[in-house]
């Protein structure tokens, strides 16, 4: 008997091509822009008004856990957007339960990794 996958928790680096490298040359931050990306934003800085009064700034932006739907059951994605502690690489990650992605329920679900991986990458480009 074969254990079922109940989880899987993918990382996904963004190509190199998108991502952007700022501060010093010999700790660079890793990034990549969460505007160009349409994800929504969240600050955890706070918002203040501009000197000049024409605008404002906005500290400390993220993306927040989103979920995409899928069928059955949700599957939950977050955008990294730059270098932090343990993530080398700005990417996204992905946590779904491949079984209630395929079939509603997980109760005897797949057993491949490789067959779930591809489930929630499909989900992730809309197809």
């Amino acid at each position: 008997m074969h254990p079922m996958l109940d989880r899987i928790h993918m990382f996904i680096r963004f190509r190199s091509e998108h991502v952007q490298m700022i501060g010093r040359p010999e700790s660079p931050t890793l990034v990549v822009d969460l505007e160009s990306l349409g994800v929504r934003m969240r600050s955890s800085g706070g918002v203040l008004k501009r000197e000049d009064g024409e605008g404002y700034d906005v500290e400390g932006l993220s993306h927040a856990w989103e979920s995409l739907p899928s069928s059955y059951t949700p599957m939950a994605f977050k955008v990294f957007h730059q270098s932090l502690g343990k993530r080398l690489d700005p990417g996204v990650e992905l946590k779904a339960s491949p079984a209630k992605l395929l079939q509603g329920h997980n109760v005897f679900g797949p057993t491949s990794i490789r067959m779930g991986a591809e489930v929630m990458l499909k989900w992730l480009a809309g197809t």
